[in-house]
């Protein structure tokens, strides 16, 4: 419950943010951006919070192998990196939502078209890392929380081997 519930509220700041190629700086945009960054630094608070909680309690009273806890802890510290990274990414694009803005004050001309594309640029790519990281978060929350699940994360990253090593020739 605590998984799934956790990844509908990362669903729902993806829902609320705007879809990259339809991005134009404005002032409600600004308002969306600082709302959603707002909402993920509470989640992100709260997973901390929970893996930290758990993580202790698991120490203080280990419970029996099958009890799922440590399952919980895990998942809680593993959707930490992308919701942190996610809200990284959204506090980049304020910025560049404020660079798009103070474009518009300078006087026309190519620099100042190439800076406002830039800033756009770089206003789209943040939105779309966000948003991607904030679904990869809230997947990897509802795998961990689906029993059924047949593959568990460890969080490792498995690089695959060659299956032979080529041999030198001298």
């Amino acid at each position: 419950m605590l998984l799934t519930g956790i990844a509908e509220r990362l669903t729902a700041v993806v829902d609320q943010l705007p879809v990259p190629d339809t991005v134009q700086p404005s002032s409600a945009l600004a308002r969306v951006l600082v709302k959603q960054a707002g909402e993920v630094e509470q989640l992100l608070t709260h997973l901390v919070s929970e893996s930290l909680f758990r993580t202790h309690a698991g120490i203080r009273e280990p419970l029996p192998p099958a009890s799922g806890t440590p399952d919980v802890a895990a998942a809680l510290v593993r959707s930490a990196d992308p919701v942190s990274t996610s809200l990284r990414d959204l506090h980049a694009a304020m910025a560049c939502l404020d660079r798009a803005t103070a474009c518009h004050d300078q006087p026309p001309g190519p620099a100042r078209d190439r800076a406002a594309a830039f800033a756009h640029q770089g206003l789209e790519w943040s939105i779309g890392a966000a948003r991607h990281r904030l679904s990869a978060a809230a997947t990897l929350l509802r795998d961990a929380a689906d029993p059924s699940s047949t593959t568990r994360p460890t969080g490792r990253v498995h690089r695959a081997q060659p299956a032979t090593r080529p041999r030198r020739r001298t």
